[in-house]
């Protein structure tokens, strides 16, 4: 992939081509890595993989929320304990 022809839209001429066979260092590690972006290697496997380390942020944020939430509110069950 990632082959280029440039074509006027009015002549339909060649104006202009790349191709990956030549491309630079960088181009051709892009090449290598853009299937992983799109995820046309790894198949389905992959994919879940990759869903559910997306999904690990937000369960640590919820879980945390929860944590932090518990302590607080030990935390003013004991200071209203106190105050008794």
């Amino acid at each position: 992939p990632h082959s280029y022809v440039y074509v006027d839209q009015y002549s339909g001429q060649i104006v202009g081509m790349q191709n990956r066979q030549h491309f630079g260092t960088a181009n051709q590690i892009n090449n290598w890595l853009h299937p992983l972006h799109d995820a046309s290697i790894g198949g389905l496997g992959l994919r879940l993989a990759v869903a559910f380390a997306g999904l690990v942020p937000m369960a640590l944020f919820i879980t945390g929320w929860m944590r932090w939430l518990a302590r607080r509110r030990a935390r003013v069950l004991d200071e209203s304990a106190r105050q008794r």
